[in-house]
């Protein structure tokens, strides 16, 4: 139970909260380390070296020597707000002072002078960068090489969920069914950081309760949470992870980025082509029938990769057939015996799939196969319907023809 004395400072706190809005401590932050080897290199642009020892990651970067003038590299980041971050750049400049250029945003920052250094990393505290809300490109270019980079840093980032599954505007299908996220470790490791998950179509407003989006997920301790309806096609999703944690001077609210993904992806088409009526023989082996499988005709539209993965399986018929290349556009197969063979193709563009059968019906002879297929009639010069029209028709024609020329009546 509270004294008279504490009850009236908790009262007093929460009057203030109420008031001013400060329910918890400051935000906890972070300071993040992009590698210069996993940013994106402009092409005839740095190269990457282990050449000077100490590098953090897998290696560094060098500007100059095999480099063109004016290349650079290009950082991504994601800020959750606009607004100030210190950045420091890790260099190494063994052959002198070095003048090359920061970019933010497309927007020149400053010319930095890379200062003479040993064969060792230094730091280049540069200050303050501005940065907007979601997605930024910091770059280095270069102006005048040679020297090195090994990564850059960039603080007063918050603690918070990162690592979004889908991707930040990956493209999806509308059959997405679960939102994965990486939690931030809690303050105090004997305690365990919750998150509460927001979903929907409008961007978000931090005004609202929820931020005007679908609560999907309450105070969950998992790193997933399924969404519990069906996505529109061709629609931009906005989702939100706030994470609490209660551990140390907590609790913290551990307020999450604007994280986007989309819907374009259209499902495709999977097209095995018509049901095919063949012979044994027809590639010259009397005991079998040789066909294409051909699914040449499906259709995509080159979401969300621009790839399509192919499969052909047999789905009934006699057993023992063969099928290789079986995740090509075309293949053949050998049919070693009479009757209907029926093989499926799936198609799937990574995400989504579609599937289409196709029939094949083996016959004795040539003939029997045309006469099966729909719609077939037998042309009028084939007497004996044989599927051909050659000089036994002829003959057979002559003689109807003098038989019925003769004294003899017709019949």
């Amino acid at each position: 139970m509270l004294s008279g004395k504490n009850r009236y400072m908790f009262l007093l706190a929460a009057l203030f909260a109420v008031l001013f809005g400060q329910l918890s401590p400051a935000e906890r932050t972070q300071t993040l380390l992009l590698e210069a080897e996993e940013a994106v290199a402009d092409e005839n642009g740095p190269y990457f070296s282990t050449a000077i020892a100490g590098y953090s990651g897998i290696g560094h970067m060098v500007y100059g020597g095999l480099t063109q003038n004016n290349t650079g590299l290009n950082f991504s980041v994601s800020a959750r707000d606009t607004g100030s971050y210190p950045i420091t750049i890790r260099f190494c400049s063994p052959f002198g002072d070095k003048s090359n250029d920061l970019f933010v945003n497309g927007a020149k920052e400053s010319s930095i002078n890379f200062y003479l250094t040993d064969y060792t990393w230094h730091d280049y505290v540069y200050g303050d960068i501005s940065l907007n809300e979601g997605n930024n490109t910091i770059r280095i270019q270069e102006d005048w090489g040679y020297f090195y980079v090994d990564y850059i840093t960039l603080g007063n980032f918050p603690v918070t969920a990162t690592d979004p599954v889908p991707a930040i505007d990956e493209t999806v299908g509308g059959n997405l069914s679960v939102l994965c996220w990486t939690k931030p470790d809690p303050n105090d490791p004997q305690h365990v950081v919750t998150c509460n998950v927001y979903l929907g179509t409008t961007p978000p407003n931090r005004s609202l309760p929820g931020y005007g989006l679908t609560q999907i997920a309450t105070e969950t301790d998992q790193t997933c949470a399924s969404i519990p309806f069906s996505l529109d096609p061709f629609e931009t999703y906005y989702w939100v992870v706030d994470c609490w944690d209660d551990g140390g001077q907590g609790p913290y609210l551990l307020r999450g980025y604007t994280w986007t993904f989309n819907t374009n992806n259209d499902f495709p088409t999977a097209d095995a082509g018509p049901d095919q009526y063949v012979a044994l023989g027809n590639d010259g082996d009397p005991l079998s029938a040789t066909v294409t499988l051909d699914g040449t005709g499906t259709t995509d539209d080159g979401l969300p990769s621009d790839t399509l993965n192919y499969l052909w399986q047999q789905v009934s018929g006699p057993d023992g057939i063969i099928i290789f290349p079986y995740d090509a556009a075309e293949t053949e197969v050998v049919l070693p015996a009479l009757g209907t063979y029926v093989f499926s193709l799936t198609v799937d563009d990574t995400d989504l799939e579609d599937s289409d059968t196709v029939a094949i019906h083996v016959f004795e002879n040539r003939c029997e196969a045309l006469k099966s297929q729909a719609g077939f009639e037998t042309d009028l010069g084939d007497i004996n319907e044989d599927c051909s029209v050659d000089i036994t028709d002829l003959s057979l024609l002559v003689a109807d023809w003098l038989e019925c020329n003769s004294l003899m009546p017709c019949i």
